[in-house]
């Protein structure tokens, strides 16, 4: 059935208690404060039961980004991961510096995941605490320009440009759509398109 959202997934999962947007934490500790009332609760078991689209992970390393988990190409996968590890880098060097992270109120942020998931990239998204919209496409480009020193420091910059194709080739759920539309809502074409775009990339890989 089409919902007429580009992720339906992602919001029907954030029902959960222990998923979708996290918290904020303005220290380490507020954040293992927080762990231990859902383990003295019995709300989880282990921390790894908390689902949120970004989370600590100890035993995989001090962020683990998983909002968009389901893309079927190896290269838009380590865009994303190059686009994530700039962010990270960037804000660990600002506040190195001294500088605090600008933070957008909850609403924005919650609003800003429906817009998304509604619309995907197609969706005018607000950029900052000050309520500013932008076409997210306009952002990430952006924001690619503005990360551009960070992504030069740790030597990924073919990586990242990734993102830019990513927008001009077209990702995953409109490739899906095509996909569904021209076969006459074949299911399985979908699928095989999915395997066979990442074996393409596991094959030029090996090469």
């Amino acid at each position: 059935m089409n919902t007429g959202y580009i992720s339906w997934p992602k919001l029907l999962l954030q029902q959960l208690p222990t998923a979708a947007i996290p918290f904020r934490f303005d220290s380490w500790s507020e954040y293992e404060a927080h762990v231990s009332d859902m383990l003295h609760t019995r709300v989880i078991d282990d921390s790894s039961e908390i689902r949120w689209d970004v989370r600590p992970v100890n035993c995989v390393g001090p962020v683990e980004m998983r909002i968009c988990d389901g893309m079927s190409s190896l290269e838009d996968i380590s865009a994303i991961t190059v686009l994530t590890q700039c962010l990270v880098h960037d804000m660990s060097m600002s506040l190195e510096a001294g500088y605090k992270i600008p933070v957008m109120t909850v609403w924005h942020r919650v609003e800003n995941k429906w817009r998304a998931a509604r619309y995907g990239l197609d969706a005018i998204i607000i950029h900052n605490a000050q309520g500013d919209e932008m076409l997210v496409t306009d952002h990430l480009r952006n924001e690619v320009k503005r990360l551009a020193p960070v992504v030069e420091q740790l030597g990924r910059q073919e990586e990242l440009q990734g993102i830019i194709r990513l927008i001009e080739r077209g990702v995953g759920y409109q490739i899906q759509r095509q996909i569904f539309a021209t076969t006459g809502g074949d299911f399985q074409a979908v699928v095989k398109d999915n395997v066979a775009r990442m074996n393409m990339c596991k094959r030029t890989k090996r090469v």
